[in-house]
């Protein structure tokens, strides 16, 4: 058994080897205690996410022995891109590091949205925030 502060830590780390501009081909859908269920471009379109450069993860929780079984965690990637590109996205200084200063940025609707909507992909009894 793992603690949930590292699962939590490796689940940071899996968004950004899932979906586009994955970092590292990762086969299959379990890690640990946690599947793979969802993502922010399934839920809200692959050209949506990438032109903003978002993406988040939803793995749901079982058999981890922590105060995390039962739940969802989602899992963001960080604002790591200095460019708008095709594969990797957009550019995070715009549509991501602005929102710091108040700025109502895609990225930051997009969190919005993709929370609402990966909530209610797998019915769980709590929703659990992640990021690198």
């Amino acid at each position: 058994m793992i603690s949930k502060e590292l699962l939590l830590a490796l689940l940071a780390m899996d968004s950004y080897n899932r979906d586009y501009a994955a970092g590292v081909a990762v086969p299959g859908l379990q890690i640990g205690s946690a599947k793979y269920v969802s993502n922010s471009s399934d839920e809200l379109g692959l050209d949506v996410t990438r032109a903003a450069g978002f993406f988040a993860a939803a793995y749901k929780i079982e058999g981890s022995g922590t105060d995390l079984d039962g739940k969802t965690v989602i899992s963001y990637r960080g604002t790591d891109n200095f460019s708008d590109d095709k594969v990797l996205g957009g550019n995070d200084i715009i549509q991501g590091w602005v929102a710091g200063t108040g700025v109502q940025t895609s990225q930051v609707g997009l969190a919005d949205n993709s929370t609402k909507k990966l909530r209610k992909v797998r019915y769980s009894r709590g929703l659990v925030l992640t990021s690198s």
